[in-house]
């Protein structure tokens, strides 16, 4: 003991003092800024020969530094003196209970201070009242060093016992500090990182809603700054306020906009950039449900007769549409190798989109998979005036009409499909010239009813139509069953037969 203090009151008159500390591997010594016998302030740092230091790493036991005080009137030791200030211990996590402190697995010749432990301390502010500070590490972005903070109340015991359930649960990464930069460098980042796996019509729809919605309004917002709150009231002025000229913004519009967001934010969370997302308990409006609108037969006989006198390739296109239910962008890509007139049959495994440059693009279908239609003669018989007009056109033009030729073209020798955008355009001034509301994504909801209404099975609209599954066809055009469900009922009452009657007429006997 008498080469403690004597080592104690050497390292106290250099003006050293070390913390005696408790941590999830070793023990850190510190060196608190104090003053030597001169009253000259001792510069903050630590020395690998500091006799202090050496002795807590030998002994690495609190109530040694305790004794020493006790015999020290102004020890360099840094414990509970109540007169060396605000008492301050460095606590370190699952290992506060007792034993050795050095972590099993760090290297023996490694200075603890490079171990990267989490370590926090206590301060107390008012009698009764302790702040509890750990150490989360550094920004990725800064190099800040970051901390967690708490305060509580009671005894400074309890107060440590607080601290080492905080470094336990920092350890365990439940409080993942919450890192520099904006939302704009975080929607930049998701943008970048998902733009390879994305359809260009969506390239181009995230592109939009992040340049002209959310970076206007968040995007020099900081991270630790975007709350809930925040992202409601932006909702709420959206939907008053957020359209074109100050107009009111659609509920599908804003669900929209919430879902890059969300999206953005969430990978952000994945990354460490954030320990939770703000946008999860958001609260987006409600979209309401709106029934599929479709054109009555007579509608659409209309449409195609008016394209015939117009444009004889549109009238085409809108057949096939009202027949197969494709989708623009599918009959767009259609190539004549995909027609079999032989089998009437015709096969939809890609589609033309418009990139952000506003060049075609040939992808892949919305489900990605491929899918075979049969066609009815009437349609077949479509098909062969048209092909056989585009020969006549390749011919005068001196060129030749291949099978890998697009269906539909403006090029004499059909080697660049239609803009979808045009077809819209085409059909939209017909349907104008005859005082008609319809969408020419409605003929696709004519096909889909038209079927159905005749008694055909989901599975099998859903397969024309090119659905997920038959749950999407059934979520979209349940209310068109009901005549189907009329069938159905009168079908049973003959199987039952008159109320009171079995199936052969006679009556029966009530229980």
């Amino acid at each position: 003991m008498r080469d403690i203090a004597s080592r104690t009151s050497r390292s106290r008159r250099s003006g050293r003092g070390v913390y005696t500390s408790v941590s999830s591997g070793y023990h850190i010594p510190t060196h608190a800024a104090t003053r030597n016998t001169r009253n000259q302030p001792v510069r903050r740092g630590r020395s690998r020969h500091c006799p202090a230091c050496r002795v807590a790493r030998q002994l690495r036991s609190a109530p040694v530094a305790q004794g020493i005080e006790r015999r020290f009137p102004k020890p360099c030791v840094a414990g509970s003196n109540p007169a060396g200030g605000a008492t301050k211990k460095l606590v370190r996590g699952p290992y506060a209970t007792g034993g050795p402190l050095r972590s099993p697995f760090a290297h023996p010749f490694a200075h603890p201070w490079h171990d990267g432990a989490v370590t926090g301390s206590v301060r107390q502010r008012a009698p009764g009242s302790w702040e509890l500070r750990v150490h989360t590490g550094r920004d990725p972005l800064t190099g800040h060093k970051r901390y967690a903070h708490r305060t509580v109340k009671g005894t400074k015991r309890e107060a440590q016992a607080a601290l080492a359930r905080l470094v336990t649960e920092v350890g365990d990464g439940a409080h993942a500090p919450v890192r520099e930069g904006t939302v704009g460098e975080v929607l930049e980042r998701w943008f970048d990182h998902g733009e390879a796996d994305w359809s260009p019509t969506v390239v181009r729809s995230y592109r939009s809603i992040i340049d002209r919605v959310v970076l206007p309004r968040f995007g020099t917002t900081p991270l630790r700054r975007l709350h809930t709150a925040d992202i409601d009231s932006f909702y709420a002025e959206l939907r008053k306020r957020g359209g074109a000229g100050g107009a009111r913004l659609s509920a599908a519009s804003v669900r929209r906009i919430h879902s890059v967001l969300r999206r953005a934010l969430a990978l952000a969370v994945k990354w460490g950039l954030l320990s939770a997302n703000p946008a999860a308990n958001a609260s987006p409006p409600r979209e309401p449900h709106r029934e599929a609108s479709v054109p009555t037969a007579q509608d659409v006989g209309r449409l195609i007769e008016a394209a015939q006198a117009v444009n004889p390739d549109l009238s085409c296109f809108l057949r096939l549409a009202a027949v197969t239910g494709a989708r623009r962008g599918e009959l767009c890509g259609l190539t004549w190798h995909d027609v079999d007139f032989r089998n009437r049959r015709l096969l939809i495994e890609r589609s033309v989109v418009v990139g952000r440059d506003g060049l075609l693009f040939e992808k892949e279908t919305k489900t990605h998979a491929s899918r075979r239609i049969s066609l009815d003669a009437g349609t077949i018989e479509s098909l062969r005036f048209h092909r056989r007009r585009c020969k006549q056109s390749a011919a005068a033009a001196s060129a030749v009409l291949t099978d890998n030729a697009y269906v539909f073209s403006h090029d004499v020798a059909n080697r660049t499909p239609w803009r979808p955008d045009y077809v819209t355009l085409a059909f939209s001034r017909i349907r104008d010239d005859l005082g008609l509301e319809v969408r020419l994504h409605d003929l696709r909801h004519f096909a889909a009813t038209s079927i159905l209404v005749a008694g055909q099975d989901v599975r099998t609209v859903s397969g024309r139509l090119g659905h997920a599954d038959a749950a999407t066809t059934l979520g979209v055009y349940a209310h068109f069953l009901e005549s189907a469900d009329k069938d159905a009922a009168d079908l049973m009452g003959e199987v039952l037969g008159p109320p009171g009657l079995g199936k052969a007429g006679t009556t029966s006997t009530s229980v």
